[in-house]
């Protein structure tokens, strides 16, 4: 798993971007790594209104 800035994804490791609607209809995203053997999520950042919030809030659970 990445655990700092300085770490990269191994082979079987994505970055998923998932955009989806919330109940008023507003987009919320979600930046993921997943596996892409598994499909099991190994860091998730919790969702943003926006794109770079959403990135930079999984950068900040994978700093710990």
């Amino acid at each position: 798993m990445c655990e700092n800035a300085e770490q990269r994804l191994i082979d079987t490791q994505e970055l998923w971007i998932v955009v989806k609607q919330d109940t008023n209809g507003n987009a919320q995203v979600q930046a993921l790594i997943v596996d892409s053997e598994s499909h099991a999520t190994v860091a998730s950042g919790d969702t943003a209104p926006y794109l770079k919030k959403a990135v930079m809030n999984l950068v900040e659970e994978v700093k710990g």
